[in-house]
């Protein structure tokens, strides 16, 4: 078995804190736990292959694959016996929230291949290495973040711009026909379609958000109605009114001072 360790300092950077990484060329059968960490760790296969248990599920990852491990998940993986795999590792912790970048234990990429060699040269290059880690850690996500959108349908995509645009922003003047044009879409196809995978139509959906939004700053900014009315992209009070006893019973006013549950 050959191993090498980078050896590095912890600088406790906020957003991504690179704590340890290596290479190892594995001997046929060489296991590892089952153990937990408390931090986020990466391997990359560069070649051969092995066993990955993890969550009651068993995977074999190949040269081209990543296995990953989220803070607190146990796991076991063995080298094969025949072809003993030759890893990357990359551990670290961080602020940012990858559960959605991570949602799969087992992944295949190549170009995630390039940065750990990046990653494992560092050291050769006298770079800070840290510092250099780190930022190859963002680009991993990058990546990955991207694969994990590709993989998303392009109808999907769609409406998941078209979601963020209203949750974003809602304080201003927002037409179905603009956003489906902002989309390059046709009017009827884009409703239709933001209506199959949220089961609400783009402008139902804008509504519910606005007013969600209101009674929120209602009751947890101490904003007026016509206040809360303006910050949610309602510039005539009175409809503001309308639509919001509609949606939750009673008037902004009265739904302020008493014990409304938002729903």
């Amino acid at each position: 078995m050959s191993q090498h360790n980078i050896m590095m300092i912890n600088r406790n950077f906020s957003d991504i804190n690179p704590l340890l990484g290596g290479i190892e060329r594995c001997e046929p059968l060489h296991c590892y736990g089952p153990n937990r960490r408390e931090y986020y760790l990466i391997h990359y296969v560069f070649s051969g292959r092995g066993v990955f248990e993890t969550e009651g599920k068993t995977y074999c990852p190949e040269a081209g694959s990543m296995f990953f491990l989220r803070p607190g998940q146990e796991a076991y993986y063995k080298a094969d016996k025949e072809d003993p795999w030759t890893y990357g590792w990359i551990g670290f912790t961080g602020a940012v929230n990858l559960d959605g970048i991570f949602c799969r234990n087992v992944i295949f990429s190549e170009e995630c291949g390039k940065i750990f060699r990046d990653i494992l040269s560092c050291e050769e290059r006298q770079l800070d290495t840290e510092m250099y880690i780190c930022g190859k850690i963002f680009e991993l996500i990058s990546v990955l973040n991207g694969e994990r959108t590709a993989e998303v349908g392009r109808e999907n995509r769609y409406v998941l711009m078209a979601r963020n645009y209203i949750e974003s922003s809602y304080d201003r003047r927002i037409g179905v026909s603009e956003l489906a044009e902002y989309l390059n879409l046709n009017r009827s196809y884009f409703s239709a379609l933001f209506r199959k995978h949220t089961g609400k139509s783009p402008q139902q959906y804008l509504v519910d958000y606005r007013l969600e939004k209101a009674a929120f700053l209602l009751k947890n900014r101490n904003c007026s109605p016509s206040e809360a009315a303006l910050y949610c992209g309602y510039h005539d009070i009175f409809n503001f009114s309308k639509m919001f006893k509609k949606k939750y019973g009673v008037a902004p006013k009265y739904y302020q001072k008493n014990d409304y549950a938002v729903q």
